[in-house]
């Protein structure tokens, strides 16, 4: 009676191998050698068989362990894997797009610096949010005043007729010592406003700032962060920025928290905001 062998070996392919021995009813066949090793799968894998039952002089040989050239899991060598570099204040940062790595697609991470396009947003030159306020805007500084940090807006609100700057010290809000400075009717067109402002309502010697007013609570300019803290720690503060649909502010002002207090009715159609820290220790002035 003739006897059959079927072994099969699939990996991303099916490779299949007969093996039949005829005339002899003894099972236990005599070869001088195994059976030939399977061929690789794709990407590497080792597939071996050995001969069949029966008294076998050798084992199969192993197979290739050599695949092709890419294996199923991919090149190896990937791309850049870093995010996009950051846009202007008023476009987003690119994502970044990664390499194949292993199989797997690795995306980069958004640009940084960037914010997103049309957003109203507020930055300066001089600190970024969250980080700490130069001792030269603060009560600790060595000059006779504070000076104002420079600050950037854009992504104006459509409609946008005036803006309106309040610095308030968050962490004592809402007491009086929060309410630190303000600044109003300044005009639509005007997109910034220089380090170290001058004093004055409006501030004097700038001239795309003739109709705007200032005030902290004992003059007509910037009051830095001053805090005294001591136990050491910081203080939050913001520059918040409002976008107006009026040409002034409507209502009377007398003090820092009545203009907070004007901005909200007025019902502004954004504001932007630039936070930053400061433990500085000092006199008010």
């Amino acid at each position: 009676m003739a006897k059959s062998a079927l072994f099969t070996f699939s990996s991303l392919g099916v490779f299949a191998f007969v093996v039949s021995a005829c005339g002899s009813s003894d099972s236990s066949a005599i070869f001088d050698g195994g059976g030939a090793g399977g061929i690789a799968a794709t990407g590497g894998s080792a597939v071996t068989s050995a001969g069949t039952n029966g008294a076998i002089a050798g084992g199969g040989n192993t197979g290739t362990t050599s695949g092709g050239s890419t294996s199923l899991a991919g090149s190896s060598a990937g791309g850049a894997s870093n995010g996009g570099a950051g846009g202007t204040v008023a476009s987003s940062g690119n994502a970044g797009v990664g390499g194949v790595v292993n199989g797997g697609a690795s995306n980069g991470g958004a640009g940084a610096g960037g914010s997103a396009s049309g957003e109203f947003s507020l930055t300066s030159p001089d600190f970024s949010d969250g980080s700490a306020i130069p001792v030269a805007a603060t009560c600790a500084t060595t000059n006779p005043m504070p000076a104002m940090p420079a600050l950037n807006w854009s992504g104006v609100p459509a409609g946008t007729k005036s803006f309106a700057l309040t610095f308030l010290d968050d962490t004592r809000l809402p007491s009086p010592q929060g309410m630190h400075y303000a600044m109003w009717d300044i005009p639509a067109e005007v997109m910034s406003l220089p380090e170290n402002l001058a004093a004055g309502s409006p501030p004097a010697g700038v001239a795309n700032l003739a109709g705007a007013k200032q005030k902290n609570p004992f003059a007509a300019r910037y009051l830095g962060p001053c805090p005294n803290n001591t136990d050491g720690s910081s203080d939050t503060y913001a520059f918040t920025l409002y976008a107006l649909s009026q040409e002034q502010l409507p209502g009377s002002v007398t003090d820092v928290a009545s203009v907070v207090s004007a901005i909200q009715a007025a019902n502004p159609l954004g504001k932007a905001v630039l936070t930053g820290t400061s433990d500085a220790k000092g006199t008010l002035r």
